[in-house]
């Protein structure tokens, strides 16, 4: 008895030995790498799934995929309304405050244009995105997993990539991108509101300065952005929430990752398409 408690198993003395600074740093490299390789591999498996679809296939996943537009995009017209709203009118009073009169410079306008155009309103959308849909995304499919219902689906022959896969993330793509537009649109209903109780505002030079300042690139690169967003989202709260094992309790663990990995994917993302952009302009 004595020997055994002194001679501790190979295993467990193995497990117990710290990890040098490199190994550590060698480990998460590995990690970090195999992760972006699982995300790769689930968006070919989104891709091979969508090219695959045929005959009451394609109708059944375009009834699907309207139902997670809806849900992503229509049901999320009120908290979009209520951040652009208050987005667009705080950044509005401090440009009154500090440019007073800016509504009727070309120069001024053309700039918060873009600014709203090409970043703003992209990245709050995909934030609202993560934070209402990918959520959903990541508890459904994490229940599924641990209640088993993949494996019936597999058992029955259904494409798993087919009925979860491509739907949300076309879903999230195409919600993304009428989000887009429909945030601009509400940043300049409260430009317009708060405009009016100016005096000295001349309402129809500023509406035409604004559709002026509405260059086709910029609203090229803010259609591009909401889709690319999406489709990160849709990929990463898909590849966390399959990985889901038996626990139930991994399902919170689970979405608060995706939230936090597809927050900084959506800044890290804009950033790179921003550069990209000017560099290339």
């Amino acid at each position: 008895m004595n020997k055994e408690m002194a001679v501790p198993p190979v295993g467990v003395a193995q497990a117990e030995r710290e990890l040098t600074w490199f190994e550590s740093y060698l480990n998460s490299r590995l990690q970090q790498l195999a992760f972006w390789r699982q995300l790769a591999y689930l968006f070919m498996e989104f891709w091979m799934g969508l090219r695959a679809l045929r005959g009451n296939q394609r109708r059944y996943v375009k009834n699907l995929t309207i139902h997670q537009i809806i849900f992503s995009g229509i049901d999320a017209v009120g908290v979009v309304s209520t951040v652009a709203v208050v987005i667009g009118g705080v950044v509005l009073v401090q440009m009154m405050a500090y440019a007073p009169g800016f509504q009727g410079s070309p120069f001024l306008m053309d700039i918060i244009t873009s600014l709203f155009t090409n970043e703003i309103a992209p990245v709050f959308t995909a934030l609202i995105l993560v934070g209402r849909s990918g959520s959903a995304i990541v508890v459904e499919l994490g229940t599924m997993r641990v209640k088993g219902h993949h494996e019936a689906l597999a058992s029955m022959g259904i494409d798993i990539a087919q009925y979860f896969y491509v739907p949300r993330v076309i879903g999230l793509t195409v919600a993304g991108i009428l989000l887009n537009g429909y945030f601009i649109i509400m940043t300049f209903f409260s430009w317009f509101i708060i405009s009016s109780f100016q005096r000295g505002i001349d309402m129809p030079k500023m509406i035409n300065l604004f559709v002026d300042s509405l260059h086709a690139g910029d609203v090229f690169i803010s259609v591009f952005k909401g889709s690319v967003l999406g489709i990160t989202v849709g990929i990463i709260c898909i590849h966390q929430g399959v990985n889901v094992k038996k626990s139930v309790t991994e399902i919170p663990q689970r979405t608060s990752k995706a939230i936090v990995t597809a927050f900084i994917a959506t800044f890290v993302i804009n950033i790179i398409i921003s550069l990209g952009w000017y560099i290339t302009r």
